[in-house]
Protein backbone atom coordinates (compact mmCIF):
# COMPACT_ATOMS: atom_id res chain seq x y z
CA UNK A 1 0.00 0.00 0.00
CA UNK A 2 2.84 2.37 0.88
CA UNK A 3 4.52 1.51 -2.42
CA UNK A 4 1.30 2.44 -4.29
CA UNK A 5 1.09 5.78 -2.46
CA UNK A 6 4.72 6.53 -3.30
CA UNK A 7 4.21 5.38 -6.88
CA UNK A 8 1.25 7.68 -7.55
CA UNK A 9 2.15 10.53 -5.23
CA UNK A 10 3.80 12.40 -8.10
CA UNK A 11 0.41 12.55 -9.88
CA UNK A 12 -1.40 14.38 -7.07
CA UNK A 13 0.51 17.65 -7.47
CA UNK A 14 -0.17 18.13 -11.20
CA UNK A 15 -3.77 16.92 -10.75
CA UNK A 16 -4.34 19.45 -7.98
CA UNK A 17 -2.76 22.12 -10.17
CA UNK A 18 -5.09 21.27 -13.05
CA UNK A 19 -8.11 21.50 -10.74
CA UNK A 20 -6.97 24.93 -9.49
CA UNK A 21 -6.42 26.18 -13.04
CA UNK A 22 -9.88 24.91 -14.08
CA UNK A 23 -11.54 26.65 -11.13
CA UNK A 24 -9.61 29.88 -11.86
CA UNK A 25 -10.53 29.85 -15.57
CA UNK A 26 -14.18 29.06 -14.76
CA UNK A 27 -14.40 31.88 -12.25
CA UNK A 28 -12.62 34.30 -14.59
CA UNK A 29 -14.98 33.40 -17.45
CA UNK A 30 -17.97 33.80 -15.15
CA UNK A 31 -16.66 37.22 -14.25
CA UNK A 32 -16.28 38.10 -17.93
CA UNK A 33 -19.80 36.88 -18.61
CA UNK A 34 -21.09 39.11 -15.82
CA UNK A 35 -19.20 42.07 -17.27
CA UNK A 36 -20.56 41.35 -20.77
CA UNK A 37 -24.07 41.03 -19.35
CA UNK A 38 -23.52 44.33 -17.54
CA UNK A 39 -22.40 45.93 -20.80
CA UNK A 40 -25.51 44.67 -22.56
CA UNK A 41 -27.97 45.30 -19.75
CA UNK A 42 -29.60 48.02 -21.85
CA UNK A 43 -30.82 45.45 -24.41
CA UNK A 44 -34.09 45.14 -22.52
CA UNK A 45 -34.71 48.90 -22.84
CA UNK A 46 -33.84 49.36 -26.53
CA UNK A 47 -36.60 48.43 -28.92
CA UNK A 48 -35.99 47.03 -32.39
CA UNK A 49 -38.53 49.51 -33.78
CA UNK A 50 -37.90 52.85 -32.05
CA UNK A 51 -40.91 54.44 -30.36
CA UNK A 52 -41.71 58.19 -30.51
CA UNK A 53 -39.84 60.61 -28.28
CA UNK A 54 -41.46 61.63 -25.02
CA UNK A 55 -40.72 63.60 -21.85
CA UNK A 56 -38.91 61.84 -19.01
CA UNK A 57 -41.37 61.92 -16.13
CA UNK A 58 -38.79 62.42 -13.38
CA UNK A 59 -36.99 65.30 -15.08
CA UNK A 60 -36.78 68.76 -13.52
CA UNK A 61 -39.57 70.61 -15.35
CA UNK A 62 -37.79 73.97 -14.97
CA UNK A 63 -34.52 73.00 -16.65
CA UNK A 64 -33.82 72.09 -20.29
CA UNK A 65 -30.32 71.04 -21.37
CA UNK A 66 -29.36 71.32 -25.02
CA UNK A 67 -26.01 69.48 -25.07
CA UNK A 68 -25.42 70.68 -28.60
CA UNK A 69 -23.44 68.60 -31.08
CA UNK A 70 -21.08 70.66 -33.29
CA UNK A 71 -21.87 71.40 -36.95
CA UNK A 72 -25.45 70.18 -36.70
CA UNK A 73 -27.16 73.56 -36.79
CA UNK A 74 -26.35 74.29 -33.15
CA UNK A 75 -25.49 77.98 -33.71
CA UNK A 76 -28.81 78.52 -35.48
CA UNK A 77 -30.66 76.69 -32.71
CA UNK A 78 -28.88 78.74 -30.05
CA UNK A 79 -29.86 81.96 -31.85
CA UNK A 80 -33.49 80.83 -32.12
CA UNK A 81 -33.61 79.91 -28.43
CA UNK A 82 -32.17 83.28 -27.45
CA UNK A 83 -34.67 85.08 -29.68
CA UNK A 84 -37.58 83.06 -28.27
CA UNK A 85 -36.45 83.81 -24.72
CA UNK A 86 -36.51 87.56 -25.43
CA UNK A 87 -39.84 87.49 -27.28
CA UNK A 88 -41.82 85.20 -24.98
CA UNK A 89 -40.03 85.55 -21.66
CA UNK A 90 -40.89 81.94 -20.79
CA UNK A 91 -37.33 80.96 -19.89
CA UNK A 92 -33.85 82.32 -19.30
CA UNK A 93 -31.15 81.34 -21.76
CA UNK A 94 -27.89 80.17 -20.18
CA UNK A 95 -25.22 79.92 -22.87
CA UNK A 96 -21.88 78.22 -22.19
CA UNK A 97 -18.71 79.53 -23.79
CA UNK A 98 -16.88 76.27 -23.04
CA UNK A 99 -16.44 74.61 -26.43
CA UNK A 100 -13.50 72.23 -26.21
CA UNK A 101 -14.13 70.38 -22.94
CA UNK A 102 -16.78 67.89 -24.07
CA UNK A 103 -15.52 64.70 -22.43
CA UNK A 104 -15.15 64.88 -18.64
CA UNK A 105 -12.90 62.10 -17.37
CA UNK A 106 -12.74 63.44 -13.82
CA UNK A 107 -15.77 62.60 -11.66
CA UNK A 108 -15.38 65.92 -9.84
CA UNK A 109 -15.76 67.82 -13.13
CA UNK A 110 -18.97 65.93 -13.90
CA UNK A 111 -20.38 66.69 -10.43
CA UNK A 112 -19.40 70.36 -10.76
CA UNK A 113 -21.19 70.53 -14.11
CA UNK A 114 -24.32 68.87 -12.71
CA UNK A 115 -24.27 71.17 -9.69
CA UNK A 116 -23.93 74.26 -11.92
CA UNK A 117 -27.36 73.60 -13.43
CA UNK A 118 -29.01 73.18 -10.04
CA UNK A 119 -27.29 76.00 -8.15
CA UNK A 120 -30.04 78.55 -7.35
CA UNK A 121 -27.48 81.29 -6.58
CA UNK A 122 -26.01 80.93 -10.07
CA UNK A 123 -28.90 80.01 -12.38
CA UNK A 124 -31.97 81.11 -10.40
CA UNK A 125 -33.87 78.30 -12.12
CA UNK A 126 -36.00 77.50 -9.11
CA UNK A 127 -38.33 80.42 -9.74
CA UNK A 128 -37.71 80.71 -13.49
CA UNK A 129 -37.42 78.18 -16.29
CA UNK A 130 -33.95 77.93 -17.81
CA UNK A 131 -32.45 76.52 -20.99
CA UNK A 132 -28.77 75.64 -20.79
CA UNK A 133 -26.61 74.88 -23.80
CA UNK A 134 -23.11 73.47 -24.02
CA UNK A 135 -21.02 71.22 -26.25
CA UNK A 136 -20.84 68.28 -23.83
CA UNK A 137 -21.48 64.55 -23.81
CA UNK A 138 -24.53 63.13 -22.07
CA UNK A 139 -24.48 63.24 -18.25
CA UNK A 140 -26.81 61.17 -16.11
CA UNK A 141 -27.49 63.64 -13.31
CA UNK A 142 -29.29 61.00 -11.26
CA UNK A 143 -26.02 59.08 -10.84
CA UNK A 144 -24.76 62.02 -8.78
CA UNK A 145 -27.86 62.77 -6.74
CA UNK A 146 -29.37 65.49 -8.95
CA UNK A 147 -32.63 65.59 -10.90
CA UNK A 148 -32.26 65.00 -14.61
CA UNK A 149 -32.87 68.03 -16.84
CA UNK A 150 -35.11 67.78 -19.90
CA UNK A 151 -32.67 66.79 -22.65
CA UNK A 152 -32.95 67.67 -26.30
CA UNK A 153 -30.50 67.73 -29.20
CA UNK A 154 -30.24 67.84 -32.97
CA UNK A 155 -27.95 65.73 -35.17
CA UNK A 156 -26.95 65.70 -38.83
CA UNK A 157 -26.44 63.07 -41.50
CA UNK A 158 -22.93 61.87 -40.48
CA UNK A 159 -21.19 62.34 -43.85
CA UNK A 160 -22.63 65.85 -44.13
CA UNK A 161 -21.51 66.64 -40.59
CA UNK A 162 -17.88 65.67 -41.24
CA UNK A 163 -17.93 67.58 -44.54
CA UNK A 164 -19.13 70.66 -42.67
CA UNK A 165 -16.48 70.21 -39.96
CA UNK A 166 -13.76 70.04 -42.63
CA UNK A 167 -14.66 73.24 -44.48
CA UNK A 168 -15.56 75.17 -41.34
CA UNK A 169 -12.28 74.29 -39.64
CA UNK A 170 -10.09 75.33 -42.57
CA UNK A 171 -12.17 78.41 -43.39
CA UNK A 172 -12.81 79.88 -39.96
CA UNK A 173 -10.39 78.40 -37.44
CA UNK A 174 -6.61 78.65 -37.29
CA UNK A 175 -5.58 76.82 -34.11
CA UNK A 176 -1.93 77.46 -33.26
CA UNK A 177 -1.06 73.78 -32.93
CA UNK A 178 -2.18 73.22 -36.55
CA UNK A 179 -0.46 76.23 -38.13
CA UNK A 180 1.91 74.12 -40.22
CA UNK A 181 -0.94 71.86 -41.33
CA UNK A 182 -3.00 74.87 -42.42
CA UNK A 183 -0.08 76.24 -44.46
CA UNK A 184 0.31 72.94 -46.30
CA UNK A 185 -3.42 72.56 -46.91
CA UNK A 186 -3.45 74.80 -50.02
CA UNK A 187 -7.25 74.87 -50.28
CA UNK A 188 -7.63 71.17 -50.93
CA UNK A 189 -11.17 69.94 -51.28
CA UNK A 190 -12.46 67.29 -48.90
CA UNK A 191 -12.28 64.74 -51.71
CA UNK A 192 -8.65 65.62 -52.51
CA UNK A 193 -7.75 65.40 -48.83
CA UNK A 194 -9.20 61.88 -48.55
CA UNK A 195 -7.62 60.68 -51.80
CA UNK A 196 -4.16 61.96 -50.87
CA UNK A 197 -4.21 60.36 -47.42
CA UNK A 198 -6.43 57.31 -47.81
CA UNK A 199 -3.58 54.86 -47.17
CA UNK A 200 -2.85 56.51 -43.82
CA UNK A 201 -5.83 56.43 -41.45
CA UNK A 202 -4.16 58.75 -38.95
CA UNK A 203 -3.51 61.34 -41.66
CA UNK A 204 -7.13 61.09 -42.83
CA UNK A 205 -8.34 61.64 -39.28
CA UNK A 206 -5.96 64.52 -38.54
CA UNK A 207 -5.97 66.39 -41.83
CA UNK A 208 -9.44 65.60 -43.17
CA UNK A 209 -11.19 65.63 -39.76
CA UNK A 210 -12.99 62.32 -40.30
CA UNK A 211 -12.31 61.48 -36.67
CA UNK A 212 -14.01 61.18 -34.17
CA UNK A 213 -15.58 58.33 -36.12
CA UNK A 214 -17.68 57.28 -33.11
CA UNK A 215 -18.72 60.78 -32.06
CA UNK A 216 -22.47 60.14 -32.09
CA UNK A 217 -22.12 57.03 -29.93
CA UNK A 218 -19.91 58.71 -27.32
CA UNK A 219 -22.01 61.89 -27.32
CA UNK A 220 -25.17 60.10 -26.26
CA UNK A 221 -23.49 57.34 -24.21
CA UNK A 222 -21.59 59.59 -21.82
CA UNK A 223 -18.25 60.04 -20.12
CA UNK A 224 -17.33 56.56 -18.94
CA UNK A 225 -14.42 54.85 -20.79
CA UNK A 226 -16.60 51.96 -22.00
CA UNK A 227 -18.53 54.38 -24.20
CA UNK A 228 -15.54 54.64 -26.53
CA UNK A 229 -13.72 51.36 -25.92
CA UNK A 230 -16.63 48.90 -26.12
CA UNK A 231 -19.01 49.61 -29.00
CA UNK A 232 -21.48 46.88 -27.99
CA UNK A 233 -21.91 48.74 -24.72
CA UNK A 234 -21.62 52.23 -26.19
CA UNK A 235 -24.26 51.74 -28.87
CA UNK A 236 -26.75 50.15 -26.50
CA UNK A 237 -26.31 52.74 -23.79
CA UNK A 238 -26.48 55.61 -26.27
CA UNK A 239 -29.81 54.30 -27.58
CA UNK A 240 -31.02 53.72 -24.02
CA UNK A 241 -30.22 57.33 -23.07
CA UNK A 242 -31.89 58.63 -26.23
CA UNK A 243 -35.01 56.58 -25.53
CA UNK A 244 -35.33 57.34 -21.83
CA UNK A 245 -34.05 60.85 -21.25
CA UNK A 246 -34.44 62.89 -24.45
CA UNK A 247 -37.66 64.72 -25.14
CA UNK A 248 -36.45 65.02 -28.75
CA UNK A 249 -33.43 64.54 -30.97
CA UNK A 250 -34.16 66.40 -34.18
CA UNK A 251 -32.50 66.34 -37.59
CA UNK A 252 -30.59 69.18 -39.23
CA UNK A 253 -31.98 68.11 -42.61
CA UNK A 254 -35.50 68.61 -41.22
CA UNK A 255 -34.86 71.68 -39.10
CA UNK A 256 -38.30 73.20 -39.62
CA UNK A 257 -40.06 70.02 -38.52
CA UNK A 258 -37.69 69.80 -35.55
CA UNK A 259 -38.81 73.26 -34.41
CA UNK A 260 -42.48 72.32 -34.80
CA UNK A 261 -41.97 69.10 -32.82
CA UNK A 262 -40.21 71.01 -30.03
CA UNK A 263 -43.15 73.39 -29.81
CA UNK A 264 -45.68 70.56 -29.63
CA UNK A 265 -43.79 68.43 -27.10
CA UNK A 266 -42.85 71.22 -24.68
CA UNK A 267 -45.02 74.32 -25.27
CA UNK A 268 -44.27 75.61 -21.75
CA UNK A 269 -40.80 76.43 -23.10
CA UNK A 270 -40.96 76.46 -26.88
CA UNK A 271 -44.35 77.85 -27.86
CA UNK A 272 -43.77 80.01 -30.96
CA UNK A 273 -40.42 78.56 -32.05
CA UNK A 274 -42.11 76.68 -34.91
CA UNK A 275 -42.78 80.01 -36.63
CA UNK A 276 -39.11 80.86 -37.03
CA UNK A 277 -37.66 80.54 -40.53
CA UNK A 278 -35.67 77.32 -40.50
CA UNK A 279 -33.68 78.30 -43.59
CA UNK A 280 -31.68 80.79 -41.51
CA UNK A 281 -28.01 79.74 -41.49
CA UNK A 282 -25.52 81.12 -39.00
CA UNK A 283 -21.84 80.42 -38.34
CA UNK A 284 -21.59 78.42 -41.57
CA UNK A 285 -19.32 78.39 -44.60
CA UNK A 286 -20.62 79.62 -47.95
CA UNK A 287 -22.01 76.61 -49.84
CA UNK A 288 -20.08 77.64 -52.97
CA UNK A 289 -16.85 76.90 -51.09
CA UNK A 290 -17.99 73.41 -50.19
CA UNK A 291 -17.03 71.23 -53.12
CA UNK A 292 -18.95 68.02 -52.74
CA UNK A 293 -17.11 64.74 -53.36
CA UNK A 294 -18.05 63.07 -56.63
CA UNK A 295 -15.94 59.96 -56.11
CA UNK A 296 -18.07 57.01 -55.05
CA UNK A 297 -14.97 55.47 -53.49
CA UNK A 298 -14.38 58.50 -51.25
CA UNK A 299 -18.02 58.66 -50.16
CA UNK A 300 -18.17 54.94 -49.38
CA UNK A 301 -14.82 55.05 -47.55
CA UNK A 302 -15.95 57.88 -45.26
CA UNK A 303 -19.36 56.31 -44.60
CA UNK A 304 -17.69 53.00 -43.77
CA UNK A 305 -15.47 54.77 -41.23
CA UNK A 306 -18.57 56.39 -39.72
CA UNK A 307 -20.66 53.21 -39.49
CA UNK A 308 -21.31 53.53 -35.72
CA UNK A 309 -22.42 57.13 -36.20
CA UNK A 310 -24.84 55.95 -38.87
CA UNK A 311 -26.32 53.37 -36.53
CA UNK A 312 -27.18 56.12 -34.04
CA UNK A 313 -28.33 58.50 -36.77
CA UNK A 314 -30.66 55.95 -38.38
CA UNK A 315 -32.07 55.01 -34.98
CA UNK A 316 -32.79 58.66 -34.18
CA UNK A 317 -34.26 59.22 -37.65
CA UNK A 318 -36.80 56.43 -37.11
CA UNK A 319 -37.76 57.83 -33.68
CA UNK A 320 -38.03 61.34 -35.12
CA UNK A 321 -40.37 60.30 -37.92
CA UNK A 322 -42.44 58.20 -35.50
CA UNK A 323 -42.72 61.32 -33.34
CA UNK A 324 -43.86 63.51 -36.24
CA UNK A 325 -46.52 60.95 -37.09
CA UNK A 326 -47.74 60.79 -33.49
CA UNK A 327 -47.87 64.60 -33.24
CA UNK A 328 -49.43 64.93 -36.69
CA UNK A 329 -46.69 67.37 -37.68
CA UNK A 330 -45.85 67.85 -41.34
Amino acid sequence: MRLLKRKYAFLFGPLLGCICIYVYVFMEQSGKDKIINKYLRFDMDVKAVPSPFSLYGKADQNIVLYNRMPKCGSSTMHTFLGRLSQLQGKFRMKHSTIYGKRQLSDKKDIIDFARSLHNPNNSNCKSHKCVFDRHIHFVNFEDFGFKQPIYFNIIREPFEQRLSVYYYTYAKRKPEELTKLFRSHKNRTFEECIQQNIKDTKAVDRQCFVDPVKQYVIWFCGHEPNCSTNMAYGLQKAKHNIDKYHMLVGLTEEFGLTLKAMERILPSFFLGIGKFKASTKLNSVNDSKKKRPSSKMVIEYVKMRLKENYEIYNYVKQKFHATLKKLNVS
